[in-house]
């Protein structure tokens, strides 16, 4: 392909419909490769947009994080991090986010939105939202976030990739794009004060801003997969490795022994600011229901808190009833058939 066109990253955690917007906007025109050295597929297609020019999207496989515990996670993060250092980077990352786990899905986009790229957020599987009578107001959500754009759609059932393609062709035709996040993780004076030995080790290899170098730090913490990728990336030298092993061990023994867990750091200051951010906005409406379904009128009266463990009480009576009570004659009737054929068979 054509190392002019612009490139697009996709990315989203597995399940999220990823692969199925992907092959809404490259249609049959994709390539399938390896990723070197290794058997994980490599899908890579070209897309058309609304006014014919063309963008390269690179399908990344799917992943909760870019902390590393899988092959596919290893892959993701180390691109994210080639990324970091200019190498490579794309022109926009789509991020895939499931409308119906909007919270656990904005985990990975609130890490790809500090990479300094331009994010579109692909809020896929909208439909499944509306048949519950609810909308989700993405012009709120980018304005919290503040990322790029946020875009409703349905891979499903083939709506909003024309508004996807609107918004990545703004992304290429406009020079110089301002990128900027919204929100950020709030890392408190005395755990910053702890990471900081790791925090200045990477400033020294990459020179990246203080809040960069800050969660990287954290990623290194929570998992030695991540020590290991970083490693490898930055080309560290063996004593740099020993040197940078040390310092991770004794910082996530500090953080321990403060009665955190070293392990979930990230997540739960990720988790935390994502709460933060989203706790005083409305962005689920609730629509008035109109025209519901048989099942759905039925499971409206089930579900009821006290009609339905009447319901409940009712049919376990019928049921003991029917066993001790109105059993009674059809047994007598089966008793006196078995009795009359055991006469039958003396006689």
């Amino acid at each position: 392909m054509d190392n002019k066109t612009p490139l697009i990253a996709l990315m989203g955690n597995p399940n999220s419909g990823k692969t199925a917007i992907f092959n809404l906007l490259t249609g049959m025109n994709q390539k399938v490769s390896n990723y070197p050295g290794i058997t994980v597929e490599q899908r890579r297609g070209n897309a058309q947009l609304t006014d014919n020019s063309t963008v390269e999207i690179m399908d990344m496989p799917g992943t909760y994080s870019l902390t590393p515990e899988s092959l596919d996670e290893k892959i993701v993060a180390q691109q994210t991090l080639k990324w970091l250092n200019g190498i490579d980077r794309p022109a926009a990352i789509i991020s895939v986010v499931d409308a119906g786990n909007l919270s656990r899905n904005l985990y990975l986009t609130s890490q790809v939105m500090e990479l300094g790229i331009p994010v579109i957020i692909a809020l896929n599987m909208m439909d499944r939202v509306k048949n519950k009578n609810q909308n989700i107001d993405s012009k709120e959500l980018q304005k919290i976030l503040g990322v790029h754009a946020v875009v409703p759609m349905s891979a499903r059932e083939k709506w909003g990739i024309n508004e996807l393609q609107s918004e990545l062709l703004n992304v290429i035709t406009k020079a110089n794009i301002e990128v900027s996040t919204h929100i950020q993780m709030e890392i408190p004076k005395e755990i910053e004060k702890i990471i900081s030995p790791i925090s200045e080790f990477l400033y020294d290899k990459n020179n990246h801003d203080k809040y960069i170098t800050n969660v990287q730090a954290l990623r290194i913490i929570t998992r030695k997969s991540a020590l290991e990728l970083y490693s490898e990336c930055e080309n560290l030298t063996g004593a740099e490795i020993k040197s940078l092993t040390l310092l991770r061990d004794n910082v996530a023994h500090e953080i321990d022994e403060l009665g955190l867990n070293h392990r979930i750091l990230e997540a739960t200051l990720r988790f935390e600011m994502l709460d933060n951010a989203l706790k005083d906005h409305t962005l689920i409406n609730q629509s008035e229901i109109k025209n519901q379904s048989r099942s759905e009128r039925v499971d409206k009266i089930l579900t009821h808190k006290w009609v339905g463990p009447l319901i409940f009480i009712t049919l376990l009576y019928g049921i003991f009833q029917s066993i001790f009570t109105w059993a009674t004659i059809p047994m007598q009737y089966i008793d006196s058939a078995v009795g009359y054929l055991g006469n039958y068979c003396v006689q």
